[in-house]
């Protein structure tokens, strides 16, 4: 074949050989390139959608250990409310009988703050392994 039969085939099939090039170009587009988005932890990095996924599991973490944390702190007002109007309503507190109730409140607390942490710092651990 020489070129000058090239050429004419080429001229007759343009249509059709652009659409292959075409299509060519959008299949290498489609499955070379991976989808990214910008980070919402860093606006700077452009991120993949598993990335996105522990990055939003880790913000969901620690939105649930601050929501928990508020609990807590909610409780021991509400506690120290409680013994407030009953030393006002009777006039005499067992001191003792208090701070071994703060004690026992803030010793659970922290207890199972740091067991729940533990779990979540694991589950983070885990799912950044296994995406990575």
């Amino acid at each position: 074949m020489n070129l000058t039969n090239l050429k004419n085939l080429f001229n007759h099939e343009r249509y059709f050989i652009i659409a292959i090039i075409i299509v060519i170009i959008i299949l290498l587009w489609m499955f070379g390139c991976v989808s990214t988005v910008v980070s919402l932890q860093d606006p700077d990095r452009k991120i993949t959608r598993a990335e996105l996924q522990n990055e939003l599991d880790t913000i969901y973490n620690q939105a649930e250990i601050r929501f928990q944390q508020l609990d807590q702190q909610d409780e021991f007002k509400k506690f120290l409310l409680e013994k407030a109007i009953l030393f006002a309503e009777g006039g005499t507190i067992n001191p003792i009988g208090l701070v071994t109730a703060i004690a026992g409140i803030l010793g659970v607390g922290a207890t199972v703050d740091n067991v729940r942490k533990r779990k979540v710092i694991k589950r983070i651990n885990s799912n950044g392994t296994n995406t990575a």
